[in-house]
């Protein structure tokens, strides 16, 4: 029997999202999420008024990092944006 699109993809999703709790279970791996979010530009202007293609640059960055976002817990996101100093 194979499985549907949605569900190879839904699989897939759980196995990504168990992977990533096993990683952000350690300090090493939220410290890296960390420097993955901050090269992002998430919280950073994206637009450049004047060099589009900077802007093209900026929002293929963020873009990775919403992809990735969408996979993590509240918990996992404040670890990773709003990190205690």
């Amino acid at each position: 029997m194979q499985l549907s699109r949605g569900a190879t993809m839904a699989k897939e999703r759980s196995e990504l999202e168990r992977a990533l709790d096993k990683v952000l279970a350690t300090d090493e791996g939220v410290k890296v999420f960390q420097h993955l979010h901050t090269l992002s530009g998430y919280n950073a202007p994206f637009y450049d008024r004047n060099d589009q293609n900077n802007t093209t640059y900026n929002l293929g960055k963020r873009d990775l990092w919403l992809d990735l976002r969408r996979h993590l817990t509240r918990e996992q996101l404040s670890l990773i944006e709003l990190p205690k100093e």
